[in-house]
């Protein structure tokens, strides 16, 4: 049975869903030019909404603490942004690389991030970050194919899937 429905207050389209220890929602949604987050709590109320940037594309994950990390990415640019419970961003940090364009954002167990994506040439690339958040990413891994999505399993391996193939890396 369904036990409430919220409708999106805005006309962007709902993308992905993170849920925190409380039971709280958070909603990443974008149109063609921008990104929203959003906070609906376990009752279905909506509690806020932030703007976040005028991207191409942007990736949701949340952090140890339960807090959500969202990624915006345009082509060879990426800004990632730590919000609090109440929707105050508390980390910001941003880049210009020669990569692409992030496509997923992965969160480990010491809170490193780590950004998959692909370049208009064709060729994919893992990054990670450490939680120190200094400004230069270590390229773990460098391959032809569009890579489409990044997840950890419970030892903090890292697994990526392309459009025909998936890795483990350590």
């Amino acid at each position: 049975s369904v036990l409430w429905t919220t409708r999106l207050t805005y006309s962007a389209a709902a993308r992905q869903l993170e849920v925190d220890a409380q039971g709280n929602a958070y909603v990443l949604t974008r149109t063609t030019t921008s990104s929203y987050l959003s906070k609906i709590n376990p009752s279905g109320n909506h509690l806020w909404l932030k703007f976040i940037a005028n991207v191409e594309r942007s990736d949701l994950a949340m952090n140890m603490q339960g807090q959500p990390t969202v990624v915006v990415s345009q082509e060879n640019e990426y800004d990632i942004y730590g919000y609090n419970a109440s929707g105050t961003v508390v980390s910001y940090w941003g880049v210009y690389h020669s990569r692409g364009v992030v496509e997923d954002i992965a969160i480990d167990s010491n809170n490193s991030i780590y950004l998959v994506g692909s370049a208009s040439s064709g060729d994919s690339f893992l990054y990670v970050l450490t939680s120190s958040f200094s400004h230069v990413g270590t390229l773990l891994w460098n391959d032809g194919g569009k890579v489409t999505d990044v997840a950890l399993d419970a030892q903090n391996n890292i697994l990526v899937i392309s459009e025909r193939s998936i890795r483990k890396l350590n």
